[in-house]
C-alpha cells in the first residue's frame, strides 16, 4: 500500500499545462491514463487501463484525478482478470463524466467461478473455440497428435489428419476456474512401416 502511494504521488508532477497525465507502475505491469483537457473544460474522462488493475492502484490514479469513486466486490465472478483486480468499471474507460459530483463505480473480483470443461469432440476448431469461449475459459490450438508406439524403428506413409478435434486438455467434467485455458487437438493417422533390419536394428 505504501509502496503504491509513493508510486502514484510521484508522478502525479509529470503534467503539461494543456492535459494531465496518471501513469502509475507496479510490478512487471504498468496502468497509464492520459486525458487531455483544454484549458476551461471541466469534462473529466474515466481512464483507461483500469480493467485488470488492482483495485488499491486504481483507487490512488481515481484520487490523484479528482474523481469519486466507490468499490463493490464481487464471489464467483466469470473473469479472466485476477483476484482483487478490476473487472468491470462504471462508467466504462473512456467515458466522460457528467455531474457536479461524478461517481465511478468499480466491481472487483473477489473469487472467481468455476466453469464445467465441455466436451470438444467432433467439433470443428471454430466450434470449439465458441464453446469454450463462450463460458470464460480460454482457448488453444494444440496442433494434432498422432498414435504412439512402443517401436519408432520405422515411419508413417499415407499420413491423414482429422478436421475435427478428437483430443482435449483436460478432459470434459473437470471444473476450471474462468480465465484458464482448454487446449483442442486435432488428430492424424497413417500406414506404419517398420524399418528393423533382419538383426532386429534399425535400419
Amino acid at each position: 500500500m505504501w509502496l503504491e502511494r509513493r508510486i502514484a504521488s510521484s508522478i502525479r508532477g509529470l503534467v503539461s499545462d494543456s492535459a494531465w497525465a496518471l501513469c502509475a507502475v507496479f510490478f512487471l505491469g504498468s496502468v497509464c491514463t492520459a486525458n487531455a483537457q483544454s484549458e476551461g473544460d471541466a469534462s473529466i474522462a474515466v481512464p483507461m487501463g483500469i480493467v485488470g488493475t488492482h483495485h488499491l492502484l486504481v483507487a490512488e490514479v481515481l484520487e490523484e484525478a479528482g474523481i469519486d469513486f466507490q468499490v463493490s466486490f464481487d464471489n464467483d465472478v466469470c473473469s479472466s482478470v485476477s483476484r482483487n483486480e478490476v473487472y468491470k468499471i462504471i462508467p466504462g474507460e473512456g467515458e466522460v463524466l457528467s455531474g457536479d459530483n461524478p461517481l465511478v463505480v468499480l466491481r472487483v473480483l473477489r473469487s472467481t467461478k468455476l466453469v464445467t470443461v465441455p466436451d470438444l469432440s467432433g467439433l470443428s476448431l471454430e466450434s470449439a473455440r465458441g464453446a469454450v469461449e463462450g463460458i470464460g475459459l480460454r482457448f488453444h490450438d494444440g496442433g494434432s497428435k498422432g498414435p504412439r508406439r512402443g517401436d519408432w524403428c520405422g515411419i508413417y506413409t499415407d499420413r491423414q489428419t482429422s478436421s475435427d478435434v478428437r483430443q482435449q486438455e483436460p478432459e470434459s467434467g473437470n471444473s476450471l476456474a474462468c480465465g484458464e485455458t482448454v487446449t483442442a487437438y486435432k488428430e492424424w493417422w497413417g500406414t506404419w512401416q517398420s524399418q528393423r533390419a533382419s538383426n532386429g536394428q534399425c535400419m
